[in-house]
C-alpha cells in the first residue's frame, strides 16, 4: 500500500513537471488486475478503451502501464475537468469500458484526481 501510494505521488509530481499544452486536469489510478485476468487480455480491450477515450471532448492523451509486477497505473489528461467528469459519465454507458472495469479489483484502486499548477525547475 505504501509503495502504491508514492508511487501515485511520483506520478503526480513528474506528470506536471513538464505541462502538456492544453492539460488543465489529470486522473492517475493504481489498481491491480482480478486474479484470473491475463495481462494481455487487459492490454487487448484498453486498446478499444482508448478509441472510447479518443472520441471524448477534452480528452488529451493517456499513459497506461505496469510499474511491478502486480500493480498498473493509468494516467488520463484532460482539458479541463469538466471534461473527464462528462466522459465518466459517458464510460458507465460503454459496453468496452464495461469490460475493462470488469477486470480489476476494486479492493485496490487507489485513485489521485488534479488540477495542473505547472512548475517550473530552473
Amino acid at each position: 500500500m505504501r509503495t502504491s501510494i508514492l508511487l501515485i505521488l511520483l506520478c503526480a509530481c513528474f506528470s506536471c513537471a513538464v505541462p502538456e499544452p492544453g492539460v488543465e486536469h489529470v486522473e492517475i489510478m493504481t489498481f491491480r488486475l482480478n486474479s484470473n485476468i491475463p495481462d494481455d487480455d487487459f492490454s487487448l480491450v484498453n486498446k478499444e478503451v482508448g478509441a472510447f477515450l479518443q472520441k471524448q471532448a477534452g480528452f488529451v492523451s493517456r499513459e497506461l502501464g505496469k510499474v511491478n509486477d502486480s500493480t498498473w497505473i493509468d494516467v488520463l489528461r484532460w482539458q479541463s475537468r469538466k471534461h473527464f467528469e462528462e466522459a465518466y459519465a459517458k464510460s458507465a454507458d460503454d459496453e468496452t469500458v464495461k469490460r475493462m472495469s470488469d477486470m480489476i479489483n476494486f479492493d485496490t484502486v487507489l485513485p489521485l484526481s488534479f488540477n495542473v499548477h505547472p512548475i517550473s525547475f530552473q
